[in-house]
């Protein structure tokens, strides 16, 4: 279906025929990014937590874009696990309860962290849990605000 819709685009003039594998892969990444947007929210809405799930998916998208990390054998399995973390991230917030107070400093000792790391160009070494504490941080933190 995808090589139809990119060879529409090239009988149409749109793209160039050298470009056919390029925009292939675009819009193939470009799907999943919204499959994976659409099942997060959804997730959120399972558990009546959709602002958490959306602060969650734009705090987890640019530390795993900067900071690297697990890489899954194939894009199914990397769903997969991606289901499991927002899953395991929310179950977080409802179980733990902790004062808003504490979920502030756990931000700002994560975000100070995450800065200090890249201010001096070691972003693509910081380790997962770094990126697990600050999300877990901000999780919290707007798990505990929103109450």
């Amino acid at each position: 279906m995808l090589d139809e819709f990119v060879e529409v685009l090239v009988n149409n003039d749109i793209i160039n025929n050298d470009e056919k594998i390029i925009y292939k892969y675009g819009i193939e990444q470009g799907s999943l990014i919204v499959i994976n947007i659409i099942t997060t929210v959804i997730i959120g809405m399972l558990f009546g937590m959709v602002i958490e799930s959306i602060v969650f998916m734009f705090t987890y998208i640019p530390l795993r874009t900067y900071a690297g990390g697990y890489h899954a054998k194939n894009q199914l399995l990397c769903y997969f696990i991606s289901i499991i973390m927002i899953t395991v991230a929310l179950l977080g917030i409802m179980i733990l309860n902790l004062f808003v107070m504490v979920s502030i400093v756990l931000v700002f000792i994560s975000f100070v962290m995450v800065l200090t790391l890249i201010a001096f160009g070691q972003y693509k070494i910081m380790s997962s849990i770094v990126m697990a504490q600050l999300i877990a941080a901000v999780m919290i933190g707007v798990g505990k605000i929103k109450q």
